[in-house]
């Protein structure tokens, strides 16, 4: 825990000044700096007031068996004007000159040397709060502040009122992300809610500058952190910051990221950061993406204070969605998800431009990589689930993969050469969100790919699969026990299913309307199928087809029997 720092790392310029010879190529050194560290506090010591002052004042400070999970920094320049005061470093961040258009980064030595031109910040979010950090950058002037001032942090530890519906387990922070003027700051709760705090870089930066000009520790250590009492006119961000909460999400959110306007790719830096900091005549409006294990893309308008989404894309992949990032000169907006797949949105009107669809080897949910404890008749059980399967496809020649742990009832067609997956058929349709309570309800196995047979030509194609149910009058009973004992009645249920190829332009208007969309659906259609085909309690043990496929044969223990299809 010692080596975890907050460093500062200082690039040298590039010593050609544009003539690459080889008196001027040389590699300079990247010097570092470290700032502050983690620091984990036990109980005992998070209950002493002066102690926890003195050691939130340099370092980030975690509970015991808490982790960092999310790291976002964003940079802002100040407006200047030479006509300003000489000390800027109590300027809020963000404020600008009335009438100024441009950013003036080019300053005279001397008088403006030791003026900031703009501001970090930093913010470690972890489950029961987050840190934000502040370092301002100076003019000409590289060696100010070489020791790390203990001024530049703040804490925001504010616990959650338990009620009869949340408590502090399930309103745990879990996704953060910085708006794009470096205002506001949203924050993605476990219990599926969203918190937005309205100017909290501008309260936070007003905050350290005030408490670094005061010359009263006593003032310092009691506005600080802790109890965060009001002295004179100064008080914590932490109770100034205005919050707002919007919720739609069932499940933790996992990915947060506000929508960036395209701008044009010869615009300046200047340009870029004068627009992020609301100067102009367009000024950006604060649109919020979110997204998690309901793989639905959800989109919220924050600048007309609605707490309702604007805007859904709905089954964006057989996985929830774990990181979205938005291009902020194309206004694309690019999904990754739990499958292995990388999807391009619009950002305009959310019409899908490309996907790339890897091989989905991580589980969808935790409990599925853990082991989900069923209990058939009292005694702890384990149904029968295939493992992954490999296949060749006698039509494209290509290997086949099912039974992929983070793509529950699909078969994937796998090309090695573009090491991309370039086919997908869907044999158990699967319900992602199967959880009222995530955190005690226990999750609903997902559906599993027991058997595959292909005849000998590959148009015709057999599978076997075993899915779950709340239907308990059908498939054998099981008893499936949550994370905290919570227990659960579902039944599984076997299926076999019969497919046939069809040529590529008898395909159904679906497939043809999913590969528009960049979905790539095989052209495989079903033709029959049977549930229980050995009995309610009968399980398949084995399956063949003949080459000709006219004919299939399925073997089953608890019957004691085969029969031929």
């Amino acid at each position: 825990h010692k080596s975890q720092w907050i460093v500062q790392c200082t690039i040298p310029p590039f010593p050609g000044n544009g003539n690459r010879d080889k008196s001027s190529d040389r590699t300079g050194k990247l010097t570092t700096k470290p700032m502050a560290p983690v620091k984990y506090i036990s109980s005992k010591q998070s209950k002493d007031e002066k102690v926890m002052i003195q050691l939130q004042r340099r370092n980030v400070c975690l509970a015991k068996k808490d982790e960092v999970f999310g790291l976002v920094g964003a940079y802002r320049p100040i407006p200047s004007s030479e006509d300003e005061d000489d000390d800027m470093d109590c300027v809020v961040a963000g404020g600008r000159r009335e009438g100024s258009n441009e950013y003036n980064s080019k300053r005279k030595k001397g008088k403006h040397k030791n003026k900031v031109n703009g501001e970090v910040f930093l913010v470690i979010c972890f489950s029961k709060g987050f840190v934000i950090y502040r370092d301002p950058i100076y003019l000409h002037n590289s060696n100010l502040n070489t020791k790390p001032s203990p001024n530049r942090m703040v804490h925001f530890t504010r616990e959650v009122q338990s009620t009869k519906h949340y408590d502090k387990q399930s309103s745990a922070y879990s996704s953060v992300a910085i708006s794009p003027d470096v205002r506001d700051l949203a924050l993605g709760r476990a219990n599926g809610k969203i918190d937005v705090l309205d100017n909290v870089f501008d309260n936070v930066a007003e905050f350290l500058c005030r408490i670094g000009s005061s010359s009263s520790t006593s003032t310092l250590a009691t506005a600080g952190v802790m109890e965060k009492k009001e002295v004179g006119k100064l008080k914590h961000p932490d109770v100034v910051t205005v919050r707002r909460t919007v919720h739609w999400h069932s499940h933790p959110v996992r990915a947060l990221t506000f929508l960036i306007p395209p701008l044009s790719h010869s615009s300046s830096t200047a340009a870029i950061a004068r627009n992020n900091n609301g100067v102009g005549s367009n000024p950006i409006s604060k649109s919020l993406l979110s997204g998690g294990e309901e793989s639905v893309l959800v989109t919220w308008q924050l600048d007309r204070n609605d707490h309702r989404p604007s805007h859904f894309v709905s089954r964006i992949a057989q996985g929830g969605i774990i990181h979205v990032a938005c291009c902020p000169y194309s206004g694309k907006i690019v999904v990754s998800s739990l499958d292995n797949s990388i999807q391009c949105f619009s950002g305009s009107n959310y019409e899908k431009i490309w996907m790339e669809q890897g091989l989905a080897s991580a589980p969808l949910h935790q409990e599925e990589e853990e082991g989900v404890v069923v209990k058939e008749n009292g005694k702890v059980s384990a149904p029968v689930k295939g493992g992954i399967f490999l296949a060749k496809d006698p039509i494209t020649h290509v290997p086949i993969l099912g039974n992929l742990p983070g793509a529950p009832g699909m078969v994937h067609w796998y090309d090695p050469k573009s090491a991309s997956v370039v086919g997908t058929l869907e044999v158990a349709p699967y319900n992602r969100v199967s959880r009222r309570d995530p955190i005690n309800d226990p999750h609903i196995p997902a559906p599993a790919i027991t058997h595959l047979a292909f005849g000998q030509n590959g148009r015709d194609l057999v599978t076997v699969d075993t899915s779950w149910t709340e239907n308990t009058s059908v498939g054998c009973n099981y008893t499936l026990q949550g994370p905290t004992g919570s227990t659960t009645e579902m039944n599984m249920c076997t299926n076999i299913k019969f497919w046939t190829y069809v040529d590529a332009p008898q395909s159904s208007k679906v497939e043809q309307r999913k590969r528009r969309n960049g979905e790539m659906p095989m052209s495989y259609e079903l033709v029959s199928s049977m549930v229980a085909p050995h009995g309610r309690n009968g399980q398949v043990y084995a399956l063949a087809i003949t080459p000709d496929g006219s004919t299939a044969c399925t073997l089953s223990r608890e019957e004691d029997a085969f029969r031929v299809w």
